[in-house]
């Protein structure tokens, strides 16, 4: 068993670069253009398909509630670099899934450049100005069929076993659009012959905060709600690969 220390829930032990905001339109410059988003977009789901049976043995547990549901917002536990960016694919598939992500990780080498050229990433961003357009194209994304995918946590643990506490203000887009929310929660078991763990992934929702509360409110329901639900699948973990060890004060 691996141990990482910690002093915030705000530490990122992934890979970390930062990227200029000014190259990410130009990351797929190097794919032919011949070569659609959408191509690309199936390619991706077929390879999460082959990665997460082979090397995660995904078990899905609740897929089904996803059927009927187009436009929505799906919020997971951030706990495997390359799983939390294939699994949600192949879930959701045939929808496609646009996921909020950070500079560092369009920054990773060749997967930055395939999800940016296959349309499946909406880029935060860097400063106030550009905070306003950002929104519109999350609210316009969800609207418009696609299912955009938030990890509230923000930063990936991978293998981490428990929950860790994120704000409600990442719930900020369902509670203004009103579109469904739906909560993805990767658990970790022992595998006979492997030393990693697989990942059992349970689907939960849809959720739809009470209408008559303040969109703030809105935000709050759909925060504690999600977090209610993350927390009771916790207890589905068996096996801890890597512990997380807060650092003595």
């Amino acid at each position: 068993m691996k141990i990482r220390y910690y002093s915030s829930f705000n530490e990122d032990f992934a890979f970390q670069r930062d990227l200029d905001p000014g190259k990410i339109s130009r990351l797929g410059d190097s794919t032919p253009g011949r070569v659609s988003s959408a191509a690309l977009y199936r390619a991706a789901v077929l390879f999460g398909r082959v990665y997460a049976r082979l090397f995660r043995g995904l078990k899905a547990v609740g897929g089904e509630k996803l059927r009927g549901t187009s436009g929505a917002f799906i919020y997971g536990n951030h706990t495997h670099a390359l799983g939390d960016v294939f699994i949600p694919l192949v879930i959701n598939s045939p929808a496609r899934v646009k996921a909020v992500v950070s500079r560092q990780n369009l920054a990773i080498p060749l997967i930055g450049k395939l999800i940016v050229k296959a349309d499946a990433v909406l880029p935060l961003p860097e400063g106030v100005k550009e905070l306003r357009n950002f929104s519109q194209r999350v609210t316009d994304a969800a609207k418009s069929g696609r299912r955009v995918l938030i990890y509230p946590e923000a930063h990936v643990w991978d293998y981490c076993t428990f929950i860790r506490p994120f704000p409600e203000t990442s719930f900020t887009y369902p509670a203004l659009c009103g579109e469904p929310v739906f909560v993805f929660t990767s658990t970790y078991r022992k595998r006979r012959l492997f030393r990693s763990p697989g990942t059992t992934l349970f689907v939960d929702g849809p959720l739809r905060a009470p209408q008559e509360l303040s969109a703030k409110k809105r935000a709050l329901w759909l925060s504690e709600k999600t977090a209610e639900i993350m927390r009771s699948h916790a207890d589905a973990n068996t096996q801890e690969y890597i512990k997380y060890v807060p650092e003595e004060k």
